[in-house]
């Protein structure tokens, strides 16, 4: 049991995290084209008074010289994300910890009706060929990977992409991305530990007997498909990466290579430490991946900047500049954005006609 609540500690970290004593609530998009600013637009651009209407151009402005241009922003609500990311972990706890819940017997025990081996070839063959001569340390290692390395590359290689391109900001972006990680994180979690007690799979070690399968825990000697180390860093890496991806980070090919190789090096070594055969390894990366860029992707991905009649555009902004709609547009259907940025900042019109 205290070794399924060690499992649980990167959770219990970052959850601290989004509680801190004096952190202002969030109540916002983080897009500027989700950030509106109304009554006080005139007033602080000044540029609204006389608008200008052209037929032949869309839009002018003053070029300035660039910032880095703005990410879009991920969508998310709080009163929606947070309590499925919280309801996920706590019963990903709860799976982990109730003991009665997991199979007693196997019903996939590689063995014939007469109890000989009938492990498949690949993973008989890969066994053979990747058990380290002392287990155990194969599965200290990926213990470290999976309970600290890979959630620090996750949530740490985005904060540096971010960094990087000059938009880091811990009490909005950073903790957004890192809700969302979690959430994936916790599907996955969930899911997996639902179809390991579906499947019954028997561990490797206690299949062949070995002397590090009399240590197995009873609780968990039929679970090995499919790898929870395996699905929950590749959710991660995977996670991570499309976030990056999806902010348009220019170390979005770091944060995706970092976190795949974390996530690979803890496959091997599951096999490594006799926890996994190789199919139980593979199938958690598919599944840990696909969740993990199916639940950033789908369900926060930035939105479309605007279909049909609607126009958008984004430009650095000094405060001295002016606006030119095309025929028919209406300034009463102008909105005003504002995406502040570190050394500069852009402003965002839309209209429509």
């Amino acid at each position: 049991m205290n070794t399924r609540l060690w499992r649980m500690l990167p959770a219990f970290l970052l959850l601290a995290l989004f509680f801190p004593a004096s952190a202002p609530a969030v109540h916002f998009h983080d897009s500027w084209l989700d950030r509106p600013l109304q009554t006080s637009a005139n007033s602080f651009l000044g540029i609204l008074d006389q608008p200008q209407v052209n037929d032949a151009s869309p839009t002018s402005f003053k070029q300035l010289p660039s910032p880095q241009k703005p990410n879009l922003g991920l969508r998310y609500d709080l009163k929606w994300d947070l309590p499925v990311t919280l309801g996920g972990l706590a019963l990903w706890f709860t799976l982990e910890v109730t003991d009665s819940l997991a199979p007693a017997n196997c019903r996939w025990c590689d063995s014939d009706a007469q109890g000989n081996n009938s492990l498949n070839g690949l993973d008989n063959s890969l066994r053979n060929s990747l058990l380290w001569d002392n287990p155990k340390r194969a599965q200290s290692f990926s213990d470290l990977l999976f309970l600290g390395i890979a959630p620090l590359t996750a949530f740490g290689l985005n904060a540096a992409a971010a960094a990087h391109d000059g938009s880091f900001d811990l009490n909005r972006q950073w903790m957004v991305e890192s809700m969302i990680i979690l959430e994936a994180a916790a599907m996955t979690a969930n899911f997996t530990r639902l179809l390991k007690f579906a499947f019954a799979r028997e561990r490797p070690a206690v299949h062949f007997g070995t002397q590090d399968g009399l240590n197995v825990p009873d609780a968990s000697r039929n679970t090995s498909f499919f790898s929870g180390h395996a699905s929950m860093t590749f959710s991660l890496a995977a996670a991570g990466g499309t976030i990056a991806s999806m902010r348009g980070y220019r170390w979005a090919p770091l944060v995706w290579a970092g976190g795949m190789t974390i996530a690979a090096t803890t496959g091997y070594l599951r096999i490594a430490g006799d926890r996994h055969y190789f199919t139980d390894v593979l199938a958690g990366a598919i599944v840990g991946s696909a969740v993990g860029f199916a639940v950033p992707y789908f369900f926060h991905r930035p939105r479309k900047k605007t279909p049909g009649n609607r126009f958008s555009k984004a430009l650095p902004f000094d405060g001295d500049a002016s606006l030119q709609l095309p025929q028919g547009a209406s300034p009463q259907k102008l909105t005003i954005d504002l995406f502040p940025l570190q050394g500069g900042g852009y402003v965002g019109f839309r209209w429509r006609r």
